[in-house]
């Protein structure tokens, strides 16, 4: 008898916190074909567009312009002195990270290749694994590599990993939209691509170039 006079008001309680609840139904459409994810720990203060926006022209190009090397005299070094290249040339911002170098250059274009979302743009220009240098030119870029190439962009400038993240979305957005559009769907024979930009040592020894500058030269 006691342990039905208990069920009662419990029963009640779980009725009334069931009723308080609001059931909120996920709206798959309206994140179909977004490219920005909204974090929920985003800081509503940081805006990484307007971040990147403010600081492309002011700060983000002067500092790769003012440190680029050129890429075949880099690698040149880079393969016969390679501890003497990254001592003077390399970045590397954390422990873990690969070292980025920021470089410059104008060469002979060897072929566009689209046939995945990363597009690239390869120069006829031998890499440290023997192939060929390439530019990404989107619209999918991979790897931070601009990001952490630059000295005033630092992670704990930043809240949190979301914010630093952000910052090198935005900035590979901004290259697709603003950078990589002077190469279109095929490039012209005998083309040359004049650049600068920043790329990660890869383990591989491939060296993909992130332009922040990028022009096109159609050959005669």
């Amino acid at each position: 008898m006691l342990k039905k006079m208990f069920r009662v008001p419990v029963y009640l309680f779980l009725l009334a916190l069931a009723a308080s609840c609001t059931i909120v139904h996920h709206d798959e459409s309206k994140n179909k074909n977004s490219e920005k994810v909204t974090f929920y720990f985003d800081s509503a203060d940081f805006d990484a567009v307007k971040f990147v926006e403010e600081n492309w022209d002011s700060r983000i190009v002067p500092e790769i312009k003012e440190k680029a090397v050129p890429l075949d005299e880099l690698l040149d070094m880079i393969r016969s002195n390679e501890e003497a290249a990254v001592s003077e040339y390399g970045i590397k911002k954390e422990v873990t990270s690969p070292y980025s170098f920021i470089v410059k250059g104008k060469y002979p274009v060897k072929e566009l290749n689209r046939s995945s979302a990363v597009g690239l743009l390869y120069m006829d220009l031998d890499d440290l694994g023997g192939g060929s240098c390439v530019l990404q030119v989107g619209p999918v870029f991979k790897l931070s590599t601009i990001r952490d190439s630059l000295s005033f962009i630092n992670f704990g400038d930043f809240v949190n990993q979301i914010e630093f993240a952000n910052v090198s979305r935005e900035i590979n957005f901004y290259v697709r939209d603003n950078i990589a559009t002077v190469v279109g769907e095929s490039v012209p024979e005998e083309s040359t691509v004049s650049f600068y930009g920043a790329f990660s040592m890869d383990k591989d020894g491939k060296v993909v170039v992130t332009p922040v500058i990028l022009e096109i030269e159609a050959g005669d």
